[in-house]
């Protein structure tokens, strides 16, 4: 995986492997996209406090749980899902 910290890392491994998150490249920092809710979490290279992994860790668990990730903290709802 791209530069991520070890911890985050580890969080992520099994869920990327059962298909419930992607990892997707950004122009900063990678992403880890919900595949059901379409959308995602910016991960950062290096955790900026001592705090940063728990935090992390409470936002994959409602990333995953409930699909919520950065599109519904700031629109307050989910993203629009589109299908031809």
């Amino acid at each position: 995986m791209r530069n991520i910290h070890h911890e985050i890392q580890k969080l992520l491994a099994p869920y990327l492997h059962a298909g419930i998150l992607v990892l997707e490249d950004g122009s900063r920092h990678a992403k880890i996209r919900n595949t059901r809710s379409q959308d995602f979490l910016a991960l950062a290279g290096t955790p900026s406090d001592h705090r940063a992994v728990r935090n992390f860790r409470s936002d994959l668990r409602r990333l995953i749980e409930n699909g919520e990730g950065f599109i519904f903290r700031k629109t307050g709802h989910l993203p629009q899902m589109h299908f031809a």
